[in-house]
């Protein structure tokens, strides 16, 4: 590697100030402070002494100590079980909600999340801690959101076969942050972090040639890569192959083994797959209809906030469909799925409003909720209908 921090004994650049001010500080529970050469042993003393002639490599091994001794064994099982369990959880979850998912991560395994933020943070070019510390960064966990201080942490990680950190820069590079918009790039780390098993990257792969992103559009490979990363335990995974069988995309249709990933995604939790099966077993579609379990498993994906198991739990409560009819409850399930931002959870609502079903008639919040589910970007085109109907026949009441 070549020597980047080479100067004369007569000029100090500003980058070599910063690299001996990050040298010779240590850290106690106060904070920074400068030590006295009796606080230095002898090895750190060396390395003050020819600071000038380390190398990168050299200057991540020799950094200031943290609160927990990254060479300890203390650090390394929360490094690993918090790799473990974003692996496992964040493919379940929605970007907006990660941060608090980690959050909560963090305080159930019984770790302080400033602490935890300050002891990777000692350790800025560590390539161990920086794919964490990254993704701390990212959805500001112990800290601020910072996308450009994420990006940084993850490319110190490339290179050192951290599949946690390859696939987060493949992210970056994918969505644009901390860094221009590549495609190419970010399949270029998927594949790398896929090459060492990692089903996140598999599974992002598959995303990116069912969707041409980055690649020609091709869905037997993105079929391929689910499978994959399928067999890898990524619910994710299988409930995009549960899709592919089901509709027949880049294999031939099979609705039985549709169902069969569905229900094993849906085993792990994963809300959209909890859905999907509960539609098959309403309809009957590769599996014997049972509309008292397709009940059950719409309750499951709407209690993990997934808003189409919340708007057909109403559906379900309104119709009678595996329980008795509860136009109280079907009310309730419509709002929240009216609130949520879901235009059949606003149309329907605005019907039990406008035509006084279960509720006292309340044409104001009918005209409401309908022109709310028709100006959505997803509008309802009963709703757009219905609004249409109620201007035409001075239905609403000014």
């Amino acid at each position: 590697m070549e020597n980047i921090f080479e100067s004369n004994s007569n000029s100090n650049s500003e980058e070599e100030s910063d690299i001996f001010v990050y040298l010779s500080t240590s850290f106690s529970d106060s904070g920074p402070r400068t030590p006295s050469p009796n606080s230095l042993n002898s090895e750190e003393i060396k390395y003050l002494q020819n600071y000038h002639l380390l190398n990168l490599c050299e200057l991540v091994k020799h950094g200031p100590k943290p609160l927990i001794d990254a060479s300890s064994n203390e650090l390394e099982p929360i490094l690993k079980k918090l790799q473990e369990k974003i692996e496992t959880s964040v493919i379940r979850t929605e970007r907006k909600n990660i941060g608090i998912m980690i959050t909560d991560l963090l305080q159930n395994i019984g770790i302080n999340l400033d602490e935890y933020f300050q002891i990777l943070s000692r350790y800025p070019f560590n390539w161990t801690y920086a794919g964490t510390l990254g993704f701390l960064y990212e959805y500001g966990v112990g800290t601020t959101i910072n996308q450009q201080k994420a990006f940084e942490r993850y490319e110190i990680t490339k290179e050192n076969g951290d599949i946690f950190g390859q696939v987060s820069l493949g992210n970056c590079y994918l969505d644009g942050r901390g860094v221009a918009v590549d495609a190419q790039e970010a399949l270029y780390w998927y594949r790398k972090s896929a090459e060492l098993g990692c089903s996140r990257g598999q599974y992002n792969i598959g995303y990116c040639y069912f969707n041409g992103i980055g690649v020609e559009k091709n869905d037997k490979l993105a079929f391929d890569w689910y499978i994959k990363s399928a067999n890898a335990k990524n619910p994710a995974a299988m409930c995009n192959l549960g899709y592919f069988y089901n509709r027949g995309i880049g294999c031939k249709e099979d609705k039985v083994s549709g169902v069969y990933w569905f229900k094993k995604a849906a085993e792990y939790d994963f809300a959209q797959a909890q859905y999907n099966y509960a539609d098959c077993l309403r309809c009957g579609e590769g599996v014997k209809q049972d509309e008292k379990k397709a009940l059950l498993w719409y309750k499951k994906a709407a209690y993990m906030d997934n808003i189409d198991g919340i708007y057909m739990l109403g559906y379900c409560y309104e119709n009678g469909i595996g329980t008795e009819r509860d136009l109280a409850r079907a009310f309730e399930w419509y709002r929240k799925a009216a609130f949520a931002g879901d235009c059949q959870g606003q149309f329907a609502v605005a019907n039990f409003y406008l035509f006084g079903t279960g509720i006292l008639q309340d044409f104001r919040k009918g005209f409401y909720w309908a022109y709310k589910g028709a100006t959505h970007k997803n509008g309802d085109a009963e709703a757009i209908l219905e609004l249409t109907r109620l201007f035409e026949h001075n239905t609403i009441i000014t």
